[in-house]
């Protein structure tokens, strides 16, 4: 089952783009689970479904994947800008439960995301952990953000444009304000802190490809986890940041997510 349309939310004040992937027939006397899959800085919500091996991997699962778009927000309630975050844990989950026979049992329900989806998905998971039982954030960029933020607010405008794309520091502006403020909920170091004080923390799973920029900054967070206790898997596999890697990571997170099929649900 593939379904691509838009749908009106009254969080952003605008239609926005939404697809919905699932298994063709299959069971439907318990409700399906939910995963909310999330796309990269250049994606939309056809992104997963047009880019990975995703319909056919839900024919083994009793599952709907939504596959929501955010444009280049960085799954975040911008300052110049629509609350794309808060859309995103309170009023999209509601909408689908709403228009489809999909479970709201925390345990029943998990957001993945690849690269800044992969950001997202830790996000959303760390800020809402009474609505997603599990996140998989796969090659995840941005963990550390907040860092990245007080570099460039050190720098004269014209050498961090030197340094970062300009494009970036234009959306980093409407997303955080001219003085690039981050706040806790946009901050994964904070995030997990607060979840490892409250004791919400999701089922994680982290991974990353061995050959992609962003190892280094995966194999920290995977440490920082550690340290604070959080319960997490973390796999490492050959893979640089391209679609053969998140197909092959995507493949892995469900498995993880469900085990190897139907039948085990």
């Amino acid at each position: 089952m593939l379904f691509r349309g838009t749908i009106y939310s009254a969080t952003l004040g605008m239609e926005t783009g939404l697809t919905v992937v699932g298994p063709d027939g299959g069971r439907t006397d318990i409700p399906y689970a939910a995963a909310y899959v999330l796309h990269g800085l250049g994606g939309n919500a056809a992104s997963w479904a047009d880019k990975t091996r995703l319909p056919l991997y839900a024919e083994q699962y009793h599952t709907l994947f939504f596959l929501p778009e955010v444009q280049r927000s960085f799954y975040t309630d911008m300052r110049y800008g629509a609350p794309f975050l808060q859309y995103l844990t309170e009023e999209l989950p509601q909408i689908c439960e709403n228009w489809f026979q999909i479970s709201r049992k925390r345990e029943d329900t998990a957001v993945i995301g690849g690269s800044v989806g992969g950001y997202g998905a830790l996000k959303c998971a760390f800020h809402a952990p009474a609505r997603f039982g599990a996140c998989a954030a796969l090659a995840p960029d941005r963990l550390f953000l907040g860092e990245e933020m007080d570099e460039m607010r050190q720098m004269p405008r014209e050498q961090a444009e030197s340094r970062w794309d300009a494009a970036l520091l234009r959306d980093f502006t409407a997303i955080f304000g001219t003085e690039l403020a981050l706040c806790p909920q946009d901050n994964p170091l904070r995030l997990a802190e607060k979840a490892a004080l409250h004791g919400d923390a999701p089922r994680l799973l982290l991974t990353c490809g061995k050959q992609d920029v962003r190892l280094d900054d995966c194999r920290h967070y995977h440490e920082v986890l550690g340290m604070l206790g959080i319960a997490h898997t973390y796999i490492e596999q050959d893979g640089m940041h391209d679609w053969y890697y998140f197909d092959a990571a995507l493949q892995q997170a469900l498995q993880w997510l469900y085990g190897t099929s139907s039948e085990n649900k």
